[in-house]
């Protein structure tokens, strides 16, 4: 298995980091736990591939994946990713609720200031 799959901050951030080569059954499998959690409660994401080897580009055009994208109860979706992989991954996920960062802190540091926004937006004490 070359993920890795727990909660960032729970239970609003559960972050994924991807090893070695990824496959279409890695991001699968982890996008399977997202629609889990987003059954669940509102929740950001965040993939990390920085420590992947390798990345298919047609992996993120997954029907999986735009339906964690999609889903009502996703809030965000952060995406850390090598350099190399910047135009591909840009062109696929131009969606309101996914950016893209260069490093996990800056994804997480954004997903954080995202939950405080949504708390003040939805009048929510507890997110």
């Amino acid at each position: 298995m070359a993920f890795h799959t727990s909660w960032l901050e729970e239970p609003f951030i559960l972050a994924t980091t991807f090893s070695d080569v990824v496959t279409s059954i890695d991001l699968k499998m982890a996008m399977l736990e997202y629609l889990g959690a987003a059954q669940e409660q509102p929740t950001y994401f965040l993939l990390d591939f920085t420590q992947a080897n390798y990345v298919p580009e047609k992996l993120l055009d997954l029907p999986l994946l735009l339906q964690v994208m999609n889903h009502a109860n996703t809030r965000w979706l952060a995406i850390v990713k090598p350099e190399s992989e910047a135009s591909y991954m840009t062109q696929i996920l131009t969606k309101d609720r996914t950016r893209i960062f260069r490093d996990r802190e800056s994804a997480a540091y954004f997903l954080r200031k995202m939950i405080a926004y949504d708390a003040a937006e939805e009048g929510d004490p507890s997110l």
